[in-house]
């Protein structure tokens, strides 16, 4: 298989989200629309027959290009129309290699580990749910933790919607109690996206409201290539002493129990002290590429360093 590198401006946008709408591993975070919102800067390494893409995402630094992770998207990698061996992930891997001389992309679950000199290779926790069976069946399947973090929820409501406004307002709030920093650069993408979000019908932000009609917690879950993904979770004080992340996510299990999507959680979530094994998700890992060169002046500093000791 041949592989080109291809800056923005000469990927055939038609055919490469093609390529990602009808991928064995797909994902909205791959699209060509939405990669426009999240990163000012990408290129694709792509196939003869755009039927294997890798989209890059970089930063420009002292005129050096560097491969990074965008906010609101945990994972990217190679997306394929057909499953990936080892051998054609370290093709597109070594690619990436020669034209980036620093990396950090986390990789989507099909992309396996490759041994290669100048690429490190981490592992990132994710966590996945079938959601094909009815809700009891998913119930059963909760830890004893699970089941007894579940039982009151009486007091809250978890079926509202809220606009993007109020999404705002609410995060300007409660900034400290958030998935992501509130700082103008992430705010103004967030809206950005969220908006395209809607328009294309793709996207819900979910509230949960307590009995006094207090706003407790914010979620935000995007649906495509038969995923649900949370993208973004805001709370208050309250919510983390109530434990409502726990609630909120059961209820987003029992609203869509039965359907042929599984829902995915990213490995921040982990940060608001839940542990998604107790309603019955599986852990799952992802790989993180990593590559960071030295520069020749770095270098140069050690061994003048050096020198000058002895």
């Amino acid at each position: 298989m041949k592989l080109f590198y291809l800056t923005r401006d000469k990927i055939d946008t038609i055919r490469y989200d093609k390529c990602v709408e009808h991928s064995v591993n797909g994902s909205l975070f791959a699209y060509s629309w939405y990669l426009d919102i999240v990163s000012p800067n990408w290129d694709v390494i792509v196939d003869e027959h755009y039927k294997c893409v890798m989209p890059l995402p970089f930063l420009i630094s002292k005129r050096k290009k560097r491969i990074f992770q965008p906010s609101f998207t945990p994972y990217l990698g190679i997306i394929s129309n057909y499953l990936l061996v080892p051998s054609l992930t370290s093709n597109f891997i070594q690619e990436v290699d020669a034209h980036f001389s620093s990396i950090s992309l986390v990789l989507n679950k099909m992309n396996a580990y490759c041994n290669l000199k100048n690429i490190s290779f981490s592992k990132i926790t994710f966590y996945e749910l079938d959601l094909i069976l009815n809700y009891n069946n998913l119930y059963h399947n909760y830890l004893k933790e699970g089941k007894e973090s579940v039982k009151d929820q009486n007091n809250f409501d978890f079926k509202k919607e809220i606009n993007l406004s109020q999404l705002l307002h609410f995060w300007a709030l409660n900034s400290y109690q958030s998935s992501h920093q509130y700082v103008e650069k992430e705010v103004t993408v967030f809206k950005a996206l969220i908006e395209e979000l809607i328009n294309k019908n793709v996207c819900k932000i979910k509230a949960c409201y307590s009995s006094k009609g207090e706003l407790c917690t914010v979620s935000v879950w995007v649906w495509s290539n038969y995923k649900l993904l949370l993208i973004f979770y805001l709370s208050n004080k309250e919510a983390i002493d109530k434990q409502l992340l726990v609630l909120s996510i059961d209820s987003i299990i029992q609203e869509h129990a039965t359907k042929a999507i599984s829902l995915c959680l990213p490995t921040w979530i982990n940060n608001f002290e839940f542990n998604p094994n107790t309603l019955g998700i599986l852990n799952y890992s992802y790989s993180c590429i990593t590559k960071e060169k030295k520069s020749r002046l770095r270098n140069n500093n050690i061994l003048n360093l050096l020198f000058h000791n002895k």
